[in-house]
C-alpha cells in the first residue's frame, strides 16, 4: 500500500506497506511486511521489517524478522 492510512487495517492474507506508505493506527494480517512507516500496533502470524522500514509500537508475532538498516522502536 501506498499513501498514508490513519486507523485500522484488517487484511486476511498479506499486507506490505511500501516505502511511500504510511501507516498511524493497528494492523491485523496474516502476514505483514513494511518497508515505509508504521506507527500504532502489528498483529501477524510473519511481520517483515525491510531495509527502508521503521516500526514504532507493539508487534504481535511468532515470527518476527527485521533486515539490516530497518528499524523497530517498542515492545514486541
Amino acid at each position: 500500500m501506498d499513501g498514508i492510512v490513519d486507523g485500522q487495517i484488517n487484511v486476511e492474507g498479506t499486507l506490505v506497506v511500501a516505502e511511500s506508505g504510511r501507516v498511524n493506527g493497528e494492523i491485523y494480517a496474516k502476514q505483514l511486511i513494511i518497508n515505509g512507516m508504521m506507527d500504532g500496533n502489528c498483529h501477524a502470524e510473519h511481520i517483515q521489517v525491510l531495509a527502508k522500514g521503521r516500526v514504532s509500537g507493539r508487534i504481535w508475532s511468532n515470527n518476527l524478522s527485521i533486515e539490516p538498516g530497518g528499524k523497530f522502536f517498542g515492545e514486541a
